[in-house]
């Protein structure tokens, strides 16, 4: 069996296993005949194929060469008569050529794709089919998961394949996967505190997730802008809209950018002096539509003349994600009926310019519904453009991450194509350092998106910046968003543990995964139907907290309510009991820390039993986050308990000493999981800040004594 073990057989992915796991892993076990994958096994590819696909073999380079200590040469057309008399690996793709080799008529339909065996003269060799460049790239590092055992975030999760001196393969092994249910399926990296400094260091790190967007089987990113926004040269793309063309991804950019154009004033004035040649750039202004016109269209004759394939951004914001009339942007026509006019207007003639520039009536489109967008629609102010290649991209709700009330109210009448964006990771309040939203809650979104359009989901986009403390999260959207209908949260954290922790402990894992999630404090009740989770305190609300109760503390300010209003806590201290945001604060936060204490020591015990290979995911991916949650909840329960001592008129240096040995120990903590490639991972500030948090605490504790 492949690393994630047997898999439900659906109308999306099909495997016909006709061996046990011993023969296919290369045991002598088993009764089928097969055939032996060896250390300098060939690649045949076509030179034909797409560039993406011969980087991808590169990859699949690199992973035979580690499994077998040996490397493994790539076989042109040219040398496919005279080399195929000895078992190699073939690519077989849209531009592939390989005579007298019968390919599977099943691998039909975008990015469908397929590795199988097959005889040519008498000799077997294994098919990599993909029915397109991306069927290509999929099926290629399917038979790395499969056969090899590289598993798709092998790299994030430090563990590299096993070696071997040989693998056996059946002669009628078969696996086959369909087209994927949601056709555009989006990571957004936002909020790269971490990522960036990390991923900058070499050309490895700074692909990695790209690279393990292709193993799951994603195939598009998301980004702010597809140019770079120096300007210095003629249709220079943004490093990641580079990257992405080189892994074979689509690219989209967010609500900021319309038509890819990001909003800054600043990369606004490079363009015109940069590139045009202005002495002086013109005013940015609604009423100077050329000039706003001239600014997108290069942006998309950028994206054409570096063949990027891509689901175009329509949207008219200022800098700074807010709208256009705020902080200085856009002049204001004064009245919501008037700025939705303007925005009606500049989103249906960037459809216009679109289909002009390139010649395209129906190109891929999305609409970002967030902020002033939906407000608008839901008001009957904003009228979207009608447009069968337009998808409506509904936002979860910010800051907790569930239906918002446009999605739910919307008339799908019409039935536009629906997309959906959702948080796994928020830079203000979400989860940050620990994984918080989870997979039954990504799977309650999706599906209840599912069930309201009658076009399904067409596009599926998931933020999670820094990536590494996510990519369980990320990993469990990859799965439902190819296979809503075999997907299942339970089951595939049960598949996950397997995969990166062993059979023997998988479902020990998956149900500590699970009690590490519930551990979170829910601050008010639900308020849609069967959505538990709907409301929870993340550990950048945790930050918050911090932040306003230190220097509240320190200027011996007594108050019980000092959280702010809004979706920012969301505090409602009737549903812990309470009389106040400091009592529920302090009961929600004792019984995280109570439920994480057994988590925790479940974690350490596990840990001590896991293979030595398995030990690093699994404290960098869960234990850790669990020590760092729990660390984290105690600083803020001895701050709300030194505030309720203070408004008691109580001394408040005992639980000041208490807050501080908790936010040594969760700095401490962290170290943990920074080594060999994500060495100094925690290095640069992150949200955080956990020095200045630690100096506070430190300087609330003096003035204390």
């Amino acid at each position: 069996m492949g690393p994630y073990g047997p898999r439900t057989v659906s109308a999306k992915s099909r495997i016909l296993w006709n061996a046990v796991a011993g023969l296919i892993l290369g045991s002598a076990a088993g009764t089928y005949a097969a055939i032996d994958i060896e250390p300098g096994v060939g690649i045949a590819v076509d030179s034909r194929e797409a560039a993406p696909v011969h980087r991808a073999v590169e990859d699949l380079q690199r992973d035979l060469s580690r499994v077998f200590g040996r490397e493994s040469p790539t076989l042109s057309s040219a040398e496919w008569p005279e080399a195929r008399d000895s078992t190699v690996l073939v690519v077989a793709g849209p531009e592939s050529d390989w005579p007298g080799l019968e390919l599977s008529g099943e691998v039909q339909g975008r990015e469908s794709h397929a590795v199988y065996v097959r005889e040519v003269d008498g000799t077997p060799h294994v098919v990599l089919h993909g029915s397109d460049m991306r069927g290509t790239l999929y099926a290629i590092y399917t038979f790395s998961e499969e056969i090899l055992g590289v598993s798709p975030l092998w790299f994030w999760a430090s563990q590299p394949p096993e070696k071997r001196d040989r693998i056996a393969v059946p002669k009628d092994f078969h696996i086959h996967f369909d087209s994927p249910e949601v056709k555009w399926r989006a990571w957004f990296p936002m909020g790269q505190t971490q990522l960036n400094p990390w991923r900058n260091r070499n050309q490895e790190k700074h692909d990695a997730y790209a690279e393990a967007m292709l193993r799951l089987k994603m195939n598009c990113l998301d980004m702010l802008s597809v140019l770079h926004g120096g300007f210095s040269e003629e249709y220079q793309l943004h490093p990641n809209a580079a990257m992405a063309k080189r892994y074979g991804l689509a690219v989209t950019a967010t609500h900021t950018a319309p038509l890819g154009a990001h909003p800054d004033i600043n990369r606004w004035t490079r363009y015109w002096e940069r590139i045009r040649g202005f002495d002086d750039a013109p005013a940015r202004s609604i009423h100077d539509k050329n000039s706003l016109f001239e600014y997108w269209e290069y942006h998309i004759e950028a994206a054409r003349h570096h063949a990027l394939e891509v689901v175009w951004p329509i949207a008219f914001r200022g800098s700074g994600d807010v709208a256009f009339w705020e902080r200085d942007n856009f002049e204001d026509p004064g009245t919501d009926e008037l700025r939705a006019e303007v925005i009606e207007e500049m989103l249906r003639e960037q459809v216009d310019l679109l289909k002009a520039v390139t010649g395209d009536n129906h190109p891929p489109m999305r609409i970002t519904l967030y902020n002033e967008k939906s407000d608008f629609m839901a008001r009957g102010l904003l009228e979207l453009p009608r447009e069968p290649s337009l998808i409506y991209n509904f936002v979860a709700a910010r800051r907790d991450h569930f239906p918002p009330p446009d999605l739910m109210g919307f008339d799908f009448s019409e039935a536009p194509l629906t997309g959906y964006y959702f948080n796994f990771q928020f830079v203000s309040t979400g989860s940050f350092i620990a994984q918080g939203e989870g997979p039954w809650k990504m799977e309650r979104n999706f599906r209840k998106v599912k069930s309201l359009s009658p076009a399904g989901v067409t596009l599926s986009v998931v933020n999670a910046g820094n990536v590494r403390e996510h990519v369980m999260e990320l990993a469990s959207n990859a799965a439902m968003m190819w296979d809503f209908d075999a997907y299942d949260s339970d089951r595939f954290l049960e598949r996950f543990g397997s995969t990166y922790f062993g059979d023997e402990a998988a479902g020990a894992i998956a149900g500590l995964y699970r009690d590490f999630y519930d551990a979170y404090w829910e601050q008010r009740e639900p308020d849609l139907e069967d959505f538990p989770r709907q409301y929870l305190f993340q550990d950048l609300r945790l930050h918050r907290a911090m932040r306003i109760l230190i220097p509240k503390l320190k200027e011996r300010e007594a108050d019980l309510n000092p959280f702010w209003g809004g979706d920012w806590f969301r505090i409602d201290p009737a549903a812990t009991g309470a009389d106040t945001e400091v009592e529920a604060l302090i009961l929600g936060m004792r019984e995280s820390v109570e439920q994480l204490e057994h988590v925790t020591r479940r974690a350490d015990a596990l840990l001590e039993r896991l293979p030595e290979a398995r030990k690093m995911f699994f404290n960098d991916n869960l234990r850790v986050q669990a020590y760092f949650l729990k660390h984290a909840s105690e600083v803020v329960y001895h701050l709300g308990r030194a505030m309720l001592d203070l408004s008691e008129d109580r001394e408040i240096a005992p639980e000041i000493e208490q807050a501080d040995r908790a936010i040594i120990r969760m700095i401490d903590i962290l170290s943990e999981t920074e080594h060999g490639d994500f060495t100094d991972w925690y290095a640069p500030r992150t949200h955080f800040h956990f020095h200045e948090r630690r100096e506070e605490i430190a300087d609330l504790l003096e003035s204390t004594r």
